[in-house]
């Protein structure tokens, strides 16, 4: 912290390495008047097990105080342990800030038991507050939200590269998702071109009826929201949750993005076709 108070007005990079104190909030009460402050990166490496979830908050909450106008958070957790018991703390204090419009990288990483509730509406928010982001990174176990809350998140944030979180897809429940929230302030929002990067944590995904639904529906949807994404990783999987349906989305949506130049766009039949299915 002496450290620090040495360099009031100058610094526009901090980066630290924690050791064994989890997230160091009082270097917030360092940094918060610090108007040139652009970058803070955070890399935790917490003796302990994980920080618990109520540091997160209280540090989220902390950070909504400070003067800075960021453009690139990133916060990553590693322990040597497990913690013992799961802890979850909520996304939203975050959003409170009343600077984050220049903000272009959010990655929180948090340790392997301990995740972030996150509610479709947190998702809005964020695509309302946050309309320069280039890359959003939220961990393997954040709290799913839909492939509409996404689909606003992606077009909405017209610069947006590369995303990972948790979805919830429900193929049944695409075409209600469609008209969801159908306000005057996403209407008309064109698809994404930049978008070449989709990467999951644990997704539950729900289908009905037969197997050319799922690999025709939720494909095209990501593709209809970003052309130009060719393809999803899913990190869970080699955590054990790795599920045929989401391998099948991606080589369907592959599919898609490879051979549309070719005809003029696949239709249904065409990517059925390419699994063997009629």
């Amino acid at each position: 912290e002496s450290l620090l108070i040495s360099h009031p007005d100058g610094l526009k990079e901090l980066s630290l390495i924690c050791h064994e104190h989890g997230i160091p909030s009082s270097v917030l009460n360092v940094i918060a008047p610090w108007p040139s402050l652009r970058s803070l990166t955070l890399n935790l490496f917490y003796a302990g097990g994980c920080s618990p979830a109520n540091t997160w908050s209280q540090f989220l909450t902390s950070l909504t105080h400070t003067n800075t106008r960021l453009e690139h958070l990133i916060i990553i957790e590693k322990s040597d342990s497990q913690c013992l018991q799961p802890s979850a703390f909520n996304f939203r204090p975050l959003l409170a800030h009343q600077s984050l419009t220049n903000l272009s990288t959010l990655v929180l990483f948090p340790g392997c038991t301990t995740s972030i509730i996150l509610t479709d509406p947190d998702i809005f928010t964020l695509a309302r507050t946050c309309p320069n982001l280039h890359i959003l990174d939220l961990g393997l176990w954040s709290t799913p939200v839909s492939l509409h809350a996404l689909n606003i998140l992606v077009r909405r944030c017209r610069e947006l590269r590369e995303v990972s979180l948790c979805l919830d897809a429900r193929v049944d429940a695409l075409e209600d998702s469609e008209h969801a929230d159908d306000d005057d302030e996403n209407q008309g929002l064109q698809p994404n071109t930049r978008l070449i990067k989709l990467e999951l944590g644990d997704s539950p995904i729900v289908y009905v009826g037969s197997w050319t639904e799922l690999t025709v529906s939720i494909p095209r949807f990501l593709h209809a929201m970003a052309p130009r994404l060719k393809g999803i990783t899913e990190r869970a999987w080699s955590h054990g949750a790795f599920s045929d349906p989401w391998q099948h989305v991606s080589d369907a949506l592959r599919m898609l993005t490879d051979e549309e130049g070719d005809d003029g766009g696949w239709g249904a039949r065409s990517i059925a076709r390419g699994f063997g299915y009629v």
